[in-house]
């Protein structure tokens, strides 16, 4: 069994009490392909590239640009992750990981099978969560210190029909919850250990979910198309948390350095800053460069559209992965200009053409009603001269 240049816990039923050796860290990383697994992967690869064996699980889509800056630096396992068990260079294979990244179990068929598969091959399996699986767990009244969600709030209610309801309401939270108690199941079962990774909405480059650069979008058009930015008074007073792919990315790298101390335990991610879906927009307005005071909310809109948040609990608290996992997030309004700069850099080079293509079908199929596509390709043409000559 190997072992690596990295601490790990002593585990005598899966890793050998060793600090160093010749043979490469072996890293199985489930997804990898998407909008945070992406960034960890080339994280990885820029810190310890050389150190380290990474085998990317996934069906092969490649976004943004990631055909170019990890498919050529990786081996690849090309499998449906619904159709695992056909994946027969996994399942035929014996290959111990020191480290398995998952992205992308969604359903607890997803984890019940890879589970099964790699039993007795994993040091550390890292199971990237979310906020959502507080959605489907006991009422406010029963939880949350200080207005603030934490690790250990995440308990099914008692009453079945209440946890029905909670998990009709919320599938997804219901199902990833489904997945980290799985992991959790076989750990106490004598299975490998785990470290569980609760995300907010994630904001930051090459996001595959298109949200930011609608929001981006909407902001920088809204009065040439008529179309003011959707705010009801609850979606102005909602706290939220917010995470960073590129914090979260960098986390996951320092937990594997030093994964002895964070195994078999959750932890909430977010930034240190809590904030509204309305100071959000205006920190955006105000990184694109515009006059706050002209941007223009309605709690009217044909489309009712708001792409944050999408959960109602409330924030998070970080105190236990501040403590634990010495978790230094970005500052937001940081972390909000470097997003924006992106999506405006996006919105100019060649390299990223057909993802904007996309991007604009659908912002005009949503937002821009027939009658104001011709201000929109104007203000298109005033803001972008020389980018879409030929695109529109």
């Amino acid at each position: 069994m190997p072992c690596t240049m990295w601490s790990f816990v002593v585990l005598p039923l899966f890793l050998p009490a060793c600090v160093a050796a010749a043979a490469a860290i072996n890293v199985l990383v489930l997804g990898g392909n998407g909008f945070i697994g992406s960034e960890t992967v080339y994280q990885l690869m820029k810190t310890e590239g050389k150190n380290m064996r990474l085998t990317l699980l996934n069906r092969g889509s490649e976004y943004w640009d990631s055909g170019s800056t990890i498919t050529p630096h990786v081996n690849s396992l090309y499998c449906d992750r619904n159709k695992i068990r056909q994946c027969r260079q996994l399942t035929s294979s014996d290959e111990f990981y020191d480290f398995v990244l998952d992205f992308s179990s969604y359903r607890q068929q997803n984890m019940a099978e890879i589970i099964d598969i790699l039993t007795n091959r994993v040091g550390l399996y890292i199971y990237i969560s979310t906020d959502s699986v507080y959605e489907v767990c006991q009422g406010k009244d029963k939880s949350m210190a200080n207005g603030y969600l934490r690790e250990e709030d995440a308990v099914r209610p008692a009453s079945k029909s209440e946890r029905q309801s909670l998990n009709e309401r919320d599938d997804y939270g219901h199902r990833k919850l489904g997945c980290e108690e799985l992991l959790v199941e076989q750990r106490e079962n004598g299975g490998f250990p785990y470290v569980l990774l609760r995300l907010p909405d994630v904001i930051g480059p090459r996001d595959n979910t298109d949200r930011w650069w609608m929001y981006q979008l909407w902001i920088q058009f809204h009065k040439a198309i008529g179309r003011p930015l959707y705010m009801t008074k609850e979606l102005s007073m909602q706290r939220i948390s917010l995470v960073y792919n590129v914090d979260v990315a960098r986390v996951i790298v320092s937990i594997m350095k030093d994964s002895n101390r964070h195994i078999d335990s959750a932890f909430n991610l977010a930034f240190s800053e809590v904030t509204t879906l309305a100071k959000l927009l205006l920190s955006m307005a105000e990184a694109l460069k515009l006059r706050v005071s002209d941007v223009e909310f309605s709690h009217i809109d044909t489309v009712r559209s708001y792409l944050f948040p999408t959960v109602t609990r409330g924030p998070l608290s970080i105190e236990k992965a501040q403590r634990q996992l010495k978790w230094k997030p970005t500052p937001l309004q940081q972390a909000i200009r470097q997003t924006v700069t992106f999506y405006r850099r996006a919105m100019k080079t060649t390299q990223f053409a057909e993802k904007r293509r996309q991007v604009l079908d659908e912002f005009k199929r949503i937002y821009v009603a027939g009658d104001k596509h011709a201000a929109f390709v104007k203000k298109l043409a005033e803001l972008y001269p020389y980018q879409f000559r030929d695109e529109l």
